[in-house]
């Protein structure tokens, strides 16, 4: 499977309330109305909660620099920079739209097809004057867990990953689906998360910008792990286990993710299907 993701930013005359309703609400249907000439499996908004809401910053937290730096150091790695790049502020991203396809073949043929260029400009077009930065990633979707009776809206977590210097992105993938996934699966009791997908980015030479409508990213891979609701983490955030598990997984991702210069988003899914969400709208 592969995934074509399209992040954005709002620009900064556009509330976030006024962003999450059109998405919603106009743009939802849109591309459902589209799916003939895109071709995709599902279709899938996350938008992002508070960024003052505490289980954001209480993941971001277990990810600080001042933990980043310790934890490298213990492991007899160079301290990672406190600033990251510049423009990153830029990548903080509001909704991030998940457009699936059962391969990287079926994906290309879709969104370079003549109707499918068209589909993507018009939805580039609803965007304006509601972002201000845009990033595509072609991913391929590697499932890792999947609870089936879990189902929409959920809360979800989807960190925009990128190595850590100065390894290549095959390095980290291979690290990230092997060591890493292992220890993932083995604090699933302990994180209680229902869903477990890692998204590895592919390059898409074949894709241009002119055909995706946005410019392609640089991350190097995507996390999307999902929960039944903000409830469900609420439970779990005070519990010494839950702190712990994800200081192991801090600790584990400083040997092959740059954390400065990777984004987080944290929020609620929300599926499509025939033109009507699956959500409720209120």
């Amino acid at each position: 499977m592969y995934e074509l993701l399209l992040c954005h930013r709002r620009s900064r005359h556009t509330g976030i309330g006024a962003l999450r309703d059109h998405w919603r609400h106009r743009r939802g249907p849109v591309v459902t109305e589209l799916k003939g000439a895109l071709r995709y499996d599902s279709y899938v908004q996350v938008h992002r909660s508070s960024r003052l809401n505490i289980l954001y910053l209480g993941i971001l937290a277990s990810r600080s620099w001042p933990l980043s730096a310790l934890f490298s150091v213990l492991q007899g790695r160079s301290v990672p920079p406190l600033m990251g790049r510049p423009g990153r502020c830029n990548e903080l991203w509001d909704v991030v739209e998940s457009f699936r396809y059962a391969s990287h073949m079926a994906l290309v043929e879709a969104v370079t097809s003549d109707v499918g260029i068209a589909a993507l400009k018009r939805l580039s077009a609803d965007a304006l004057g509601f972002v201000r930065q845009c990033a595509a990633v072609v991913a391929e979707v590697l499932p890792v867990y999947d609870d089936p009776s879990l189902g929409w809206p959920r809360t979800v977590t989807v960190f925009c990953l990128r190595a850590r210097p100065p390894m290549t992105r095959d390095s980290m993938l291979e690290r990230w689906r092997t060591a890493h996934r292992e220890l993932v699966l083995s604090l699933r009791p302990t994180l209680e998360y229902r869903k477990y997908d890692q998204l590895h980015a592919r390059d898409a030479p074949d894709l241009a910008t002119e055909a995706v409508g946005v410019p392609i990213g640089t991350f190097d891979g995507v996390a999307m792990l999902a929960y039944g609701s903000q409830w469900d983490l609420i439970k779990r955030l005070l519990s010494p286990a839950t702190q712990i598990g994800n200081l192991r997984l801090s600790k584990d991702e400083v040997n092959f993710i740059d954390g400065r210069n990777s984004t987080l988003v944290f929020g609620e899914a929300y599926a499509f299907s025939g033109g009507e969400t699956l959500a409720p709208t209120a």
